[in-house]
């Protein structure tokens, strides 16, 4: 499952950057956390994720809530370094250096 929707995704931002050719790199990177951030904020106002005091979590763990930021910190230059390699690259050289450096490193790790 996940992985379907892992490849869908990445697959959905290798066609976005081909069709971005020429605009920022920057671009694709403040859609995507746009468009989390719209997420997260309904997601927020739902009963799936009832806190009732979200500062009071990040106080108590100070450590995971550092995670959380360099996660997304991680996640954004992913994104950016994606796009880029996508409007760079040749299709067929895009997608082999994607699936064999994720292969890779899901080997290392």
């Amino acid at each position: 499952g996940l992985a379907l929707l892992g490849g869908t995704s990445s697959g959905v931002i290798f066609i976005a950057a081909r069709k971005l050719q020429g605009v920022s790199g920057v671009v694709p990177v403040n859609s995507v956390l746009l468009q989390q951030s719209i997420c997260l904020w309904f997601l927020s106002f739902s009963s799936l994720a009832h806190d009732p005091s979200p500062f009071s979590s990040v106080a108590a763990k100070p450590l995971a809530s550092f995670g959380v930021c360099v996660l997304t910190i991680v996640a954004g230059g992913s994104t950016f370094l994606t796009s880029l390699g996508g409007m760079w690259c040749p299709a067929a050289a895009s997608s082999t250096i994607y699936t064999s450096v994720g292969m890779t490193v899901s080997y290392i790790f």
